[in-house]
């Protein structure tokens, strides 16, 4: 079975493939990080608002929040409890990937539901891939979310081992296990 994509959908799929293209040329180049620039600066103001938002719901007030040329952030609140300290302080990293997850599972779902057999013909991705592979919406609408999942397990992974590859280097022996 010969597979291509639709005419109607060739500019995306064009489009699509010169962003991911420019994306992996863009890790071998120096100081192509000025092109991620914007990313950085929204990202930042996310991590700030995580803080913002958790200072408000524990009932604090925010003073200021503001994001530097240089992509660091401050977010200043008043101070409650233990409880608020640990919720507010936590709420900048915990709030950027809740705010990632949020668009991942708004778009995810989206497409999940618009591709179910029961929706009206919606034009999707999904609809496009059906039509170019003859393998139902629906069936694509759950292998993106299963992709989704794995790079999101994917980041987490390598999150980890980094950091746990800084926070303590190999020792010069071996582990030994005592019985």
């Amino acid at each position: 079975m010969r597979v291509r994509i639709s005419q109607d959908a060739r500019p995306q799929a064009m489009t699509l493939l010169a962003a991911a293209v420019i994306s992996i040329v863009l890790w071998f180049i120096p100081f192509a990080e000025v092109l991620t620039y914007p990313f950085r600066i929204f990202v930042t103001f996310i991590h700030e608002g995580g803080h913002a938002i958790a200072a408000l719901l524990t009932g604090n007030s925010v003073g200021s929040l503001s994001v530097a040329m240089n992509a660091s952030g401050e977010t200043y609140t008043t101070q409650g409890g233990l409880v608020s300290q640990t919720f507010v302080a936590s709420a900048g990293y915990l709030g950027s990937m809740a705010f990632g997850g949020l668009l991942l599972v708004l778009d995810l779902k989206t497409v999940f539901f618009l591709s179910s057999p029961f929706a009206t013909s919606v034009p999707t991705d999904a609809v496009n891939m059906a039509n170019a592979t003859g393998i139902p919406a629906f069936i694509w609408a759950i292998i993106w979310i299963a992709i989704a999942l794995a790079i999101l397990a994917l980041a987490m992974r390598i999150y980890v081992v980094t950091r746990d590859s800084r926070i303590q280097p190999d020792l010069p022996f071996e582990d030994v296990l005592s019985t």
